[in-house]
């Protein structure tokens, strides 16, 4: 395939242009271009996660792989890239531009990582988010909304699915019908109203309060998510293991405002859901767990 890269530096004024490197990554979509690696510095990790969402906006890209570098580009350590990729089917459908102030900012979270290539793992922890499906279902709710918002009723909107996607089946993600399979895509918010002795399910893009206060949740859980790979990070020798016991009492001294019952019902549970944390059960006649960055 062929591939280009894009260098992010964040600009000295207060409020940086994203434009450009909106700019760069269309200009080399349009050229035939079919991976991107865009490459940022740690220290400006915020501008560069603003700057992949908005490039992302261009609905023919899709995240391929997000890692770690020993080095960014200026040789200070810790550099951060991330690979874009052409999306075939995709490139060859018209799609309508997504509006920003309508649709969620999925990747609002992303500026608050401190450890960023666990990013895609932890937005997007439901493959469906990554498929062409997904991507069709948003284009169509756009358009069936008259693109301000308006309720579409689900027998409807499966209809024009199954037009874009003649072989939809339920079953093939992973669900018993279409409803279930799209209440798993996080831009969507449904309503169910009584029609005389019936139910009619309603769809559409969420809501912009809704979307900021999901984004806030994520972002909670996400800060959660620092402090133990934080705490991880300053009490382990490179990335040697670390007993669970030891790391619960760690948390307790170096994060006292952390509390795990906050969202799941043991630190075991909770640490499981870091996709950059690893585990290990380990037993001399009684079980111990371990866990350590990957």
């Amino acid at each position: 395939g062929s591939y280009g890269f894009i260098l992010v530096s964040r600009p000295p004024e207060i409020r940086p242009e994203m434009a450009a490197y909106v700019r760069r990554a269309e200009s080399k979509v349009n050229s035939g271009i079919d991976r991107i690696y865009v490459i940022g510095r740690h220290e400006e990790r915020a501008f560069f996660f603003s700057v992949i969402n908005s490039i992302l906006n261009i609905r023919q890209l899709k995240g391929i792989e997000m890692f770690p570098m020993f080095r960014d580009y200026r040789g200070d350590p810790r550099g951060i890239g991330i690979v874009l990729g052409l999306d075939e089917m995709l490139s060859k459908i018209t799609l309508s531009h997504r509006t920003p102030e309508l649709l969620p900012n999925r990747s609002a979270m992303l500026a608050t990582s401190e450890y960023p290539h666990d990013r895609i793992d932890q937005v997007q922890k439901d493959p469906i988010m990554n498929t062409d499906f997904a991507k069709i279902t948003e284009n169509l709710a756009i358009k069936l909304s008259d693109y301000e918002g308006a309720w579409i009723a689900l027998a409807e909107f499966g209809t024009e699915i199954r037009k874009e996607l003649p072989d939809f089946s339920p079953e093939r993600h992973g669900g018993r019908n279409l409803f279930s399979v799209l209440k798993r895509l996080d831009f969507l918010e449904f309503d169910e109203r009584i029609s005389g002795t019936s139910k009619v399910v309603y769809v559409r893009i969420k809501s912009a309060d809704r979307a900021a206060s999901d984004a806030a949740a994520l972002a909670y859980v996400e800060k959660a998510r620092e402090k133990v790979i934080s705490v991880l990070y300053n009490n382990s020798k490179g990335n040697g293991w670390v007993f669970l016991g030891q790391l619960g009492h760690l948390l307790k001294v170096d994060a006292p405002d952390f509390d795990f019952s906050d969202f799941s019902p043991s630190l075991h549970d909770f640490i499981a859901t870091i996709p950059s944390v690893e585990m290990e059960e380990r037993g001399d006649g009684y079980s111990k767990t371990y866990v350590r960055i990957r």
